[in-house]
């Protein structure tokens, strides 16, 4: 959807076009600028591109492996990463924290940062003392920590505790491990009465889940923006979450919500909301009253890259 947006609007100001990576491969020496999302650094490594005055390669960076919790030290992709990156001529990065921590591994290529836009919605009137109905949006695959999650809300949960969650996201990405987090909330009649996988939902319905939502968290270990956060902020949506790259940037710290350590301390610390109706009832009410204000849009944003490839380029 971030690319989508980004090259709409430079479509709107220029002569930008969209090219298959298939396409991108057989056109290896024509001239131009082109962006690769980081989905393809791997492919692009491959071809041994080069820039040169005519042809410019720069790097939309949404994520790298190094990021990625967990991967394992000989992993191919981290082997590949250090010289991939080196043969960008430029990087557009989602947030503050992407830049800072490619100039930490050394690169010193021209950098621009472009946060993803969103228009704020109308305010919701949710009552302050209502039970939790919270939502987690993301795809069942292990960076996003859901099974953690869910196994600690499954260790923690009493007959008591009030509590809805609604987890939106794909399944299929991760089998096995989308298939574990199904079996816990299936064999656990404390989670089967309270949590819902939905699957795959519309990116156009998104809009109504924060609407009848009145908690967003988020266990995932690495956000490099977290685009769903915020989202949650600009509808109003106090935030559990863990502390992992871009995250905590969305977070006011025990005002708009709260950070964790890890995805089973976040599952302690929503437990602990639940039990705590004054707690939760003053994060809801800065929650809505910090919401974020639209900053520019997408037509700022291509104006802004274009002038960066005009300076960066000549």
């Amino acid at each position: 959807m971030y690319n989508a947006a980004l090259l709409a609007a430079l479509q709107e100001q220029h002569s930008a076009v969209a090219l298959p990576f298939e396409e991108f491969r057989k056109e290896a020496s024509g001239a131009g600028t082109f962006l690769i999302d980081s989905l393809n650094l791997a492919a692009f490594h491959a071809l041994g591109c080069t820039g040169s005055a005519s042809r410019r390669h720069v790097l939309l960076v949404h994520h790298l492996p190094s990021l990625e919790p967990g991967l394992d030290a000989d992993d191919p992709m981290l082997l590949v990463e250090p010289a991939a990156l080196a043969s960008f001529d430029a990087f557009v990065c989602t947030s503050k924290f992407t830049s800072a921590y490619l100039r930490s591994l050394g690169h010193r290529q021209p950098m621009l940062t472009i946060e993803p836009v969103i228009d704020s919605p109308e305010p919701v009137n949710r009552p302050l003392h209502q039970s939790a109905v919270a939502l987690m949006s993301c795809n069942l695959i292990a960076r996003k920590g859901v099974l953690a999650f869910l196994e600690g809300l499954l260790a923690g949960t009493t007959d008591a505790d009030d509590y809805r969650l609604d987890i939106v996201g794909r399944h299929d990405l991760e089998p096995r491990y989308g298939a574990a987090c199904q079996d816990c909330v299936r064999t656990s009649s404390e989670l089967s009465s309270r949590v819902t996988l939905h699957g795959e939902i519309a990116f156009n319905s998104m809009s109504s889940w924060y609407q009848k939502s009145n908690l967003f968290v988020s266990a995932s270990r690495m956000e490099t923006f977290g685009i769903s956060l915020q989202e949650a902020r600009a509808f109003g949506l106090p935030i559990l979450a863990v502390v992992g790259g871009n995250s905590a940037n969305h977070v006011r710290d025990g005002v708009t919500g709260q950070l964790f350590s890890d995805p089973a301390k976040l599952a302690q610390g929503f437990l602990s909301l639940v039990r705590s109706p004054p707690t939760f009832a003053s994060y809801r009410k800065q929650a809505q009253e910090q919401r974020p204000s639209s900053q520019g849009d997408w037509a700022d944003s291509a104006t802004k890259l274009a002038a960066c490839v005009q300076s960066w380029f000549s």
